[in-house]
């Protein structure tokens, strides 16, 4: 199996490009930005964190986190590395960042260029006993993930 690598290729160094994602936000209003026909493995970045913020890692359920969350700049790189901070506030709320990531148009096999995980890979880790909520990751694997899955089935299905 190949994997594609992301266009935007580390600068010389090593240190990831953190561009901002020009994909607008998704609203109820606007329809989820066109999934690429590829998956491709992001770089690995760093977690963006508030100005001044008196944590070493993101929690969802601040407000300054939740800003970052929601901004449409932030990429799918970043997210991704919200993700391995694996803290229990990150856990508990693996659907909401989730979430996040395929609104900015990530395609179900995307991979976290440091961990090689997809966001199914997160999600069933958040999922196993004891560790995150359960109901937050069944519903957002159900809801959202399969959704996408399911629609990349069907769209090769159909000649796509």
């Amino acid at each position: 199996m190949t994997k594609e690598r992301s266009a935007e290729a580390p600068p010389e160094g090593g240190t990831p490009k953190t561009t901002p994602n020009p994909t607008p936000k998704t609203t109820p209003q606007t329809p989820p930005p066109e999934r690429r026909p590829k998956a491709v493995v992001h770089p690995a970045a760093p977690a963006p964190l508030p100005k001044d913020y008196a944590f070493t890692f993101f929690d969802p359920s601040d407000a300054a986190c939740q800003e970052i969350l929601e901004d449409p700049r932030t990429t799918i790189p970043q997210l991704f590395a919200v993700l391995r901070q694996w803290v229990p506030q990150v856990q508990h709320r693996v659907d909401v960042i989730g979430n996040e990531i395929l609104r900015r148009g990530c395609h179900v096999d995307d991979r976290d260029g440091l961990t090689d995980m997809t966001l199914l890979h997160y999600a069933c880790k958040a999922g196993a006993h004891g560790v995150g909520a359960r109901g937050h990751v069944t519903g957002h694997v159900t809801g959202h993930v399969m959704g996408h899955v399911m629609g990349h089935v069907m769209g090769h299905g159909r000649g796509h």
